[in-house]
């Protein structure tokens, strides 16, 4: 497998309220201070990797045909962006992409681990690394009553009607996730993100997304 050289990307993986969003914010502005000179920089939020699956995930039409043709989409982006710097002896290209393929298996779930794990091969070989983040039970929990008052439990009733009932869906779904991950054939960091994300914890993921 030729692993493009001019690229770094980094996909970031957990469940709802492991601490993506925090670290990919700090990620971002960690880009921003000190790669010199700037170099292309995409982040890919939930807005594009899981928000197109949406509207169908909740009228219950989607299927694994068209979670495998949004995958596509993204891959077909990621080439156009990395692929005139592969043979870059420095990387030329940036990305961060918060939750994708494994999220997709077990939420909405349409997506087939064997379809899941070709999508992966294809990241690999883009250079893409992979964070999964885990967190403890009691921290999950902790995690969902603080946004018990936001949207987030709003879209979080479909797994459950209660919080004791949408708590034992998500650590179900961190079990099933962390499965999936352990096959992954990119470069792979877990941090436990039980605790609230450190400097340390940042510049450790940091250091790992931009070192080739």
């Amino acid at each position: 497998m030729k692993m493009n050289r001019g690229s770094r990307l980094l996909l970031v993986e957990g469940v709802a309220g492991a601490g993506k969003s925090t670290l990919t914010h700090a990620l971002v502005n960690r880009y921003a201070t000190e790669i010199r000179p700037l170099r292309s920089l995409l982040h890919l939020s939930q807005a594009h990797t899981y928000g197109p699956l949406a509207v169908d995930e909740d009228r219950c039409t989607l299927t694994c045909e068209q979670n495998v043709a949004h995958l596509k989409k993204i891959r077909n982006l990621l080439e156009h962006l990395s692929s005139p710097v592969m043979e870059e002896p420095h990387a030329k290209f940036y990305g961060i992409i918060d939750s994708l393929h494994f999220t997709q298996c077990v939420r909405p779930g349409v997506l087939l681990p064997e379809n899941a794990l070709e999508f992966d091969k294809l990241l690999a070989q883009m250079g893409c690394k992979l964070i999964f983040l885990h967190v403890s039970e009691n921290e999950l929990w902790k995690r969902i009553q603080e946004r018990r008052e936001t949207d987030f439990i709003q879209y979080a009733r479909k797994f459950g009607s209660t919080l004791e009932k949408i708590h034992e869906y998500f650590v179900s779904e961190q079990e099933s996730m962390a499965r999936i991950v352990r096959r992954s054939c990119m470069s792979t960091l877990v941090v436990d993100n039980t605790q609230p994300t450190t400097d340390n914890m940042i510049n450790s993921v940091f250091d790992f997304w931009i070192s080739q």
